[in-house]
């Protein structure tokens, strides 16, 4: 392998591993991929530009089909990370929500967070209120 072979395979690439699994599974398209994985289309599609990660549950739904371990698929793409780390609003929303419902989503955990925001306001000017008086 040439330094540029080695130099392209560690940059990360998303598409890099979508285009691996529709040659390994001999798929012809991207709908195909999705009906695979039973994902909705729209996943794949952010996937490939970049608009959402490869999800944990995405990497094991891949390994069950492939028989790939999950780290030579996240080598594939490129991710050379010891740990994975999901955030909250990927918990919260999970991998296969249409972007309303993401957003619908998003909105509601934010109202969330503002709510116990305000009642731990509230009940710190209640102890202040109490003491003082």
């Amino acid at each position: 392998m040439t330094t540029s072979t080695l130099d392209s395979q560690k940059r990360y690439d998303p598409n890099r591993l979508m285009d691996a699994l529709i040659d390994i599974l001999q798929l012809d398209s991207d709908m195909a991929l999705s009906q695979a994985l039973e994902v909705p289309p729209l996943v794949i599609s952010y996937i490939r530009y970049r608009n959402y990660p490869v999800a944990p549950s995405i990497l094991i739904r891949m390994h069950d089909i492939t028989r790939l371990s999950i780290q030579e698929l996240r080598d594939i793409m490129g991710d050379r990370r010891k740990t994975v780390r999901t955030s909250y609003d990927m918990v919260l929303l999970g991998d296969g929500d249409a972007p309303d419902q993401r957003e619908e989503a998003l909105h509601a955990s934010q109202n969330e967070r503002m709510f116990y925001l305000f009642m731990v306001a509230g009940l710190l000017y209640v102890a202040w209120y109490f003491i003082l008086h």
